[in-house]
């Protein structure tokens, strides 16, 4: 089952509207192009690992040559890793949900200052 298009995030009380990227399942993108979400699901023998990625683009004087301008990119991202035997995905669920409840604004605040 593919997720729903097109995704719809908010940033900085903006909404962004992220219509499906051509024929990759997962890639999502705004028309403009400066903010990308990326939706992966990875397997091994013995593991799973899903995450997802929202990416930001811009555009930005250069600090060493303040007339020319640079292609600057920052992201966040949740990742989901579990051993396919031994854990039940409610367990799982739980897990990822109680680190999203966790992220709240002051917290992801401390973490982004580089508190530890």
């Amino acid at each position: 089952m593919a997720l729903a298009d097109p995704q719809s995030v908010t940033i900085s009380a903006v909404p962004v509207s992220l219509p499906r990227a051509g024929q990759t399942l997962g890639s999502f993108a705004a028309a403009d192009g400066t903010v990308l979400m990326t939706v992966r699901d990875g397997s091994s023998a013995r593991r799973t690992r899903r995450s997802v990625q929202l990416k930001k683009n811009l555009i930005v004087a250069d600090p060493l040559f303040p007339t020319q301008n640079q292609n600057i990119t920052y992201s966040a991202s949740l990742t989901i890793d579990h051993p396919k035997n031994g854990v039940v995905v409610a367990d799982v669920i739980a897990l990822a949900n109680a680190l999203v409840a966790w992220a709240i604004s002051a917290n992801v605040t401390k973490i982004a200052g580089g508190e530890a």
